[in-house]
């Protein structure tokens, strides 16, 4: 993505990792501004739109008991 596609409410991620984010806004220079937690701190950043992708939350795994 090239062009600043996010909407405010979007839930974001840096594609290397990190915490999941707010999407906030644009900066009008084509960068996304979002806002997350660092426990109870509320921080926010402004990201180039190349480096964020959609947030998936992990998928949780069944763990079952073998019947006999």
């Amino acid at each position: 993505m090239s062009e600043n596609t996010w909407k405010p409410g979007d839930v974001v991620q840096v594609k290397s990792g990190g915490p999941a984010m707010t999407v906030a806004g644009d900066d009008g220079f084509g960068r996304t501004i979002c806002e997350w937690f660092d426990g109870k701190k509320q921080m926010s950043g402004t990201f180039n739109v190349a480096v964020l992708k959609l947030f998936e939350r992990p998928r949780a795994i069944a763990v079952g008991i073998a019947r006999r």
